[in-house]
């Protein structure tokens, strides 16, 4: 689903959930934290481009709930996401990939994903 972030921050709690909030104006809040630590999580919203239109890839059952997880303020997980603009991409000098020690991210020098997750 395509939506228009209108803020985003990273996230921490004292369940030890790490992760970037979403803040859009078409799809409510959103949440991802495959990958995200406490140590790069700022640095993983810090890329993202306020304003601009991102893809977000959600489960099916997910997508089926998301009024009603909006009701009671619960924020929809998203396995992956990636900029709707080409043009955006060059606002990740190092590529978000390259802040997540794993494997599922892909690197910059394959721009249909900034994120994917195996």
């Amino acid at each position: 689903m395509e939506c228009t972030v209108t803020s985003v921050r990273a996230a921490a709690d004292r369940f030890g959930y790490n992760g970037v909030v979403f803040e859009t104006t078409d799809c409510g809040k959103l949440g991802f934290s495959a990958g995200v630590t406490e140590d790069n999580s700022a640095e993983i919203a810090a890329q993202i481009v306020v304003g601009a239109r991102y893809t977000f890839e959600i489960g099916a059952g997910t997508r089926s709930m998301m009024g009603f997880f909006q009701s009671i303020n619960i924020t929809p997980t998203v396995y992956s996401f990636k900029s709707s603009n080409p043009l955006l991409y060059n606002h990740h000098p190092t590529a978000i990939a390259s802040l997540i020690p794993t494997t599922g991210w892909l690197p910059k020098a394959q721009p249909e994903l900034i994120v994917y997750l195996t």
